[in-house]
């Protein structure tokens, strides 16, 4: 299914979303690839329906070369597309930027990785410390992966667990974010830590006591409208 232009909503607590506030950053035009919540879905349809989503924005963008009008005319320019997502999505984001740089397909120009999940290691010091009571558990994580990558050897594909990619060079500039009190923190920290040392220029931000999906409650937590603000302004400074 190819990627939706986001649209504005009238509804007060949407217009608090990312979405509004990053076109209000007037960063980006933003399209996204609808969820698949089939039990079907696995590591390779995920990441393959990501992967094609991205792709498929490629022939859109070179007509806007040429100003030609379309109704699905998508108007973005093929050299500044960034990819980017939260929790599991921040995963396929990531997983996306590495399918690209093995089918040397078009380069992605940015990724944007929001409390990612990068790797299917419980015993990280941020699974013990923030596994029960904060939202996101240990409990919880275990079941998305047992529905996702049952079998316990495609968990340490790179297309599932990209922490594990062994070569991270390459790859597109980074904003990497997590929260103090989610159990993702150590692996998403470890893997800006990757991309940094593979010569990936990569920010790196954790905001202090804020739990895993902080920012869907911006309406109510001043820092996560702050995350939202910094993540606009990586993404601004990266296209631009």
């Amino acid at each position: 299914m190819p990627p939706r232009r986001s649209r504005r909503s009238r509804s007060p607590r949407s217009a608090m979303s990312s979405r509004t506030r990053a076109r209000r950053s007037r960063s980006a035009c933003i399209g996204h690839a609808p969820g698949r919540c089939r039990r079907s879905s696995s590591t390779s349809t995920a990441a393959a329906g990501s992967s094609a989503a991205w792709r498929s924005l490629i022939p859109s963008a070179a007509r806007s070369r040429t100003r030609v009008v379309a109704p699905s005319y998508l108007g973005v320019d093929p050299s500044r597309i960034a990819v980017g997502g939260s929790s599991a999505g921040g995963n396929l984001a990531a997983v996306v930027t590495l399918m690209a740089r093995e089918h040397r397909a078009p380069p992605i120009a940015f990724q944007l990785l929001h409390v990612p999940v990068t790797d299917h290691d419980f015993g990280t010091p941020s699974y013990r410390t923030n596994g029960t009571g904060f939202g996101l558990t240990l409990a919880g994580m275990t079941w998305f992966w047992d529905h996702y990558a049952p079998d316990p050897k495609l968990r340490d594909e790179p297309y599932a667990s990209p922490l594990r990619a062994p070569d991270l060079s390459g790859l597109p500039p980074a904003h990497v974010v997590t929260a103090e009190c989610d159990p993702l923190r150590d692996e998403g920290k470890a893997y800006a830590a990757r991309l940094l040392e593979a010569g990936v220029p990569t920010t790196y931000v954790e905001y202090p006591g804020m739990v895993h999906g902080f920012t869907s409650m911006a309406m109510l937590v001043p820092t996560g409208r702050t995350a939202i603000d910094d993540m606009g302004a990586a993404l601004r400074r990266a296209l631009t």
